[in-house]
Parts: structure tokens; C-alpha cells; sequence
């Protein structure tokens, strides 16, 4: 069994912490009843580590439902736009997304498409051992599950403020935390692209390096 990853366990336990938090302080009799439900101390920490847990879970699942809408937001599948025509100067010029591209297309064919142009870049990248591809992968996964995050919160808090449950808190102050969860998606939502397109980068010019190193040579062998 192969161990978890430090990415791995933060992006379950901060976001479920955080969901726990939040419904606990929009939600206030949920967190009251269990309060109240006469539980040894002991096990509603566990209970409560575990919940969060497990909604941290719920959120990487979400955040994998909703990957199509976010890759449509950022204007297509970082992977295949790459390809195509760059990821702008700050991250793929154009020049070196044909220049890639070409070295691909001349290891596995010209009627490849770009995704599974993409795939074997990611295969030939792991492959060389390059510990940067997955760090950058790991990332990218847990600021989109942070976006995620920062988008239940929001509609958490307008469930409990449209049902009357948060009452003291005024009309002034609902638009202030509206607009500042709103801010906080809207840089998450930037720094998940920007993230998505670091490890696009990394995997296409890691792949490069691995397939235009040139084979060692051998030495001719002596004849008998």
C-alpha cells in the first residue's frame, strides 16, 4: 500500500476542517445537537476529525465534478491548449509549444491528438523520475479543491442566511462577507489556472529533456 502525500492529506483535511467550521457557525443548532448528544469527549474529537475527513473527501470529489466547468472558465484543457498555442509568454511561449509538440509528434506518430500527445509526455516525465511533475500536479489539485471550497462556503452561507438562521447579522454585513467569499473564488480561481498551467509546463519540458538526450554511447568491443 502505497503511502499518502503530504498534498494529498491537506487537501482533505483543510477543506473539511474549514466545512466543519462553517457549518457549525451557519448552522448553529447542528452543532448544539451534537454538543448536547451526551458523547465522551474523546470520541467527539475523533467523530469530528473524521467528518472532516471525510467532507474534505467530498470536496476533491466535487471539485472532480465540476473540472469540466472550470477547464471551460480557463478557456479550454490547459493540456491541449499548450499544444495548440502556448500558454502565453509568462508560462509556454508559442515557439516552444511547436517546438515540443514536434518532438512528441516525431516519437508517436503525427495522427496522434494532442491529448494523447499529452499522456505520453506525462508518461515519459514520471518515468525520468522527476519528483517536480508531481509536486506541481499535487498543488494544482489542492488549490482547485480550495476553489471548491471557497464556493460551498459561499453557498453555505446564503442557504443560512436566505432560511433566517443567522439573523444578527445584518443586511450590510451579508454583502460584505457575499463579496468577500466572492473575491476570495475569484483569486482561487486564478491561482488553480496558474497552478494547472505550471504543471502543464513542467510535464511538456520534462518530457522534452528525456527524449532528446541523446542514448549514451556504447564501446566497440574487442575481436577475438
Amino acid at each position: 500500500m502505497e503511502k499518502l502525500s503530504f498534498y494529498e492529506l491537506l487537501s482533505w483535511i483543510v477543506p473539511g476542517s474549514l466545512l466543519v467550521a462553517s457549518a457549525n457557525a451557519f448552522f448553529p443548532e447542528v452543532g448544539q445537537h451534537f454538543a448536547g448528544a451526551g458523547l465522551p469527549e474523546s470520541f467527539r474529537l475523533t467523530a469530528l476529525i473524521a467528518l472532516a475527513v471525510f467532507l474534505g473527501q467530498i470536496a476533491e470529489s466535487l471539485t472532480s465534478l465540476i473540472d469540466p466547468l472550470l477547464q471551460w472558465t480557463w478557456g479550454g484543457r490547459a493540456s491541449e491548449v499548450a499544444l495548440q498555442r502556448g500558454l502565453g509568454n509568462r508560462y509556454l511561449p508559442i515557439d516552444s509549444a511547436i517546438r515540443i509538440r514536434s518532438i512528441l509528434v516525431d516519437a508517436i506518430g503525427h495522427k496522434a491528438t494532442d491529448r494523447s500527445l499529452f499522456l505520453f509526455a506525462i508518461q515519459r516525465a514520471t518515468a525520468s523520475g522527476s519528483t517536480k511533475v508531481e509536486t506541481f500536479n499535487a498543488l494544482y489539485g489542492y488549490h482547485r479543491v480550495l476553489l471548491t471550497l471557497s464556493l460551498c462556503i459561499l453557498l453555505m452561507f446564503s442557504a443560512s442566511r436566505c432560511f433566517g438562521l443567522l439573523p444578527q447579522v445584518s443586511n450590510r454585513n451579508t454583502m460584505f462577507i457575499v463579496c468577500g467569499l466572492t473575491l476570495v473564488s475569484a483569486l482561487l480561481w486564478y491561482r488553480a489556472r496558474q497552478r494547472g498551467y505550471y504543471f502543464v509546463r513542467e510535464v511538456l519540458l520534462s518530457a522534452e529533456r528525456v527524449l532528446t538526450v541523446p542514448a549514451p554511447a556504447t564501446l566497440p568491443t574487442k575481436s577475438e
